[in-house]
């Protein structure tokens, strides 16, 4: 299967790496049930290359979602309208386009039959200038006819593919409106792909796909609205330009200290330009959250072998980790991961200053300041403090919850009590020391 529409901004060049990214997702939680969530879908050749029938998809432009949902639901009356539009357009060429380019200026094109506006809708990007979608400041569509020549409009052995395909996705699952609402559904072990409208904000560039734009501020809602989905225990794979504002926004920060982004460079070649020469490289990147939220390992002595590690470099060599100590790959993310969260090592697998300090320890004082470290963290110092006045009553899982409730902003039920369980213990090895 392949996308049924050019869409500006579409992966294909990309593609392997996000799918790469994509299985290292899926291989360090074992997870084969995860929900994949593309709420920037676009032309969608991500969720339709993964062909996962557990997919929640969302765009912001209702013609496009009209169009998802008459393939699936509707695929062979979709193809006759189109037939006839290929027709018309064959006869009348530019006169043709323009008609059906301005009936979104109609006073009733609202009320038009979702069959007639999916077909319209992938008409216009058959026929218009490299298949951009564009429109004016009043949300009308003005991208000029193209020069492209087709001898039809669809793919019929593709179209027939894809309605077979979307029809395995629950119809609620094909969202039209914000990305919010759909990146709020990610659970545990989830995916979610985040593609929105690329920054420019050094360089002249297309961004208008919607009348409302994607501004600085909407990058930097997007940011938290990916924090609250690591939050969840969701992974979040995001793509944008290579521009400081990006890097700037998803850069790792104190405030929200539950998450991590690694970033890492492409480079790409632009698409959208009336003159081939112009076609140049851009610098492009991919953001890749991985949800180190808390810590997934109990055992602080394990933490410890790391620590203690010989040689700071194996601690990106994912081979030698499971072969030294005999575990999994999901074993070593935790590992890693709550290390992490306690800035024992950075995002690059490097010890921290604080790391560093560590390895300095003898035997004898390495637990000791092992625990100070535990306890910069403000859930397991609440925690530890009222134990340690009176450990004949300390605090129980449910009380520990509503610590973690009160601490960590939006964070589900189920989460907070999973959590509570790894620091009653971490604050029980920390007493004992």
């Amino acid at each position: 299967m392949k996308p049924f529409v050019k869409w500006a901004g579409g992966k294909k060049q990309i593609l392997p790496l996000i799918l790469e990214k994509i299985n290292g997702c899926i291989s360090s939680t074992n997870k084969k049930d995860y929900v994949f969530i593309e709420p920037f879908v676009g032309g969608g050749v991500v969720f339709i290359t993964l062909k996962n029938s557990r997919t929640i998809i969302n765009d912001l432009n209702k013609e496009l979602i009209t169009a998802y949902r008459v393939i699936r639901n509707n695929p062979q009356e979709l193809m006759k309208r189109l037939d006839v539009m290929f027709y018309e357009f064959s006869l009348r060429g530019e006169e043709y386009y323009k008609i059906i380019r301005s009936e979104d200026k109609e006073e009733g094109y609202p009320s038009f039959d979702d069959l007639h506006i999916a077909s319209r809708m992938i008409f216009l990007n058959k026929t218009c200038f490299n298949g951009l979608y564009r429109v004016n400041s009043e949300g009308y569509f003005n991208t000029p006819m193209g020069r492209n020549k087709t001898k039809s409009f669809y793919d019929k052995k593709n179209i027939e593919q894809l309605s077979r395909f979307l029809k395995s996705i629950p119809e609620e699952n094909i969202m039209n409106g914000s990305y919010k609402l759909a990146m709020r559904r990610a659970g545990i072990g989830d995916i979610v792909y985040v593609d929105p409208p690329y920054d420019y904000t050094e360089n002249d560039g297309f961004t208008k796909y919607q009348k409302e734009g994607f501004t600085l501020e909407d990058l930097i809602e997007l940011k938290e609205e990916c924090d609250k989905a690591l939050d969840s225990e969701a992974f979040v794979i995001i793509s944008n330009n290579d521009t400081k504002a990006v890097r700037e926004a998803f850069k790792n920060d104190s405030k929200h200290n539950y998450s991590f982004y690694y970033i890492e460079k492409l480079d790409t070649k632009r698409l959208i330009n009336c003159k081939g020469n112009l076609r140049n490289t851009g610098k492009e990147i991919l953001i890749v959250g991985v949800p180190c939220s808390f810590p997934q390992v109990k055992d602080v002595t394990k933490l410890l072998e790391y620590v203690r590690i010989k040689n700071e470099k194996d601690l990106k060599n994912e081979e030698y980790l499971l072969n030294r100590f005999g575990v999994t790959k999901l074993r070593v993310t935790q590992i890693l991961s709550t290390l992490q969260y306690f800035d024992v090592i950075d995002n690059n697998f490097g010890f921290t200053s604080k790391g560093k300090e560590l390895r300095k320890c003898s035997k004898k004082t390495l637990n000791r300041e092992m625990k100070n470290v535990i306890l910069e963290k403000p859930i397991f110092k609440e925690v530890y403090d009222n134990d340690s006045k009176d450990t004949s009553n300390k605090m129980d899982n449910s009380q520990i919850t509503e610590i973690i409730k009160r601490n960590s902003t939006n964070i589900k039920d189920g989460i907070a009590i999973k959590r509570a369980k790894f620091v009653r213990e971490i604050v029980d090895w920390c007493l004992a020391n």
